[in-house]
């Protein structure tokens, strides 16, 4: 069994993250129990991943908005 997600290194959700958050999110997901990542299972599946969508299905911002204006 891998030690990472193969999808690690790609993944634009760090982009919204500081350093603290991004660790935990790697730790908790990315090098952990990545088969449980919301994310990774659609693309696994070949489906287009939201980028506001985090490791445990919830949403940084509602779908059928922008990313706040700090984000982009």
């Amino acid at each position: 069994m891998p030690e990472a997600c193969q999808f690690l290194d790609g993944c634009p959700m760090f982009a919204y993250f500081c350093r603290a958050a991004k660790k935990v999110y790697r730790e908790m997901y990315c090098e952990g129990d990545f088969a449980a990542c919301a994310r990774r299972q659609l693309r696994m599946e070949n489906n287009p991943v939201p980028d506001n969508l985090l490791p445990h299905g919830s949403t940084l911002w509602d779908d059928h908005q922008k990313p706040p204006k700090y984000w982009e």
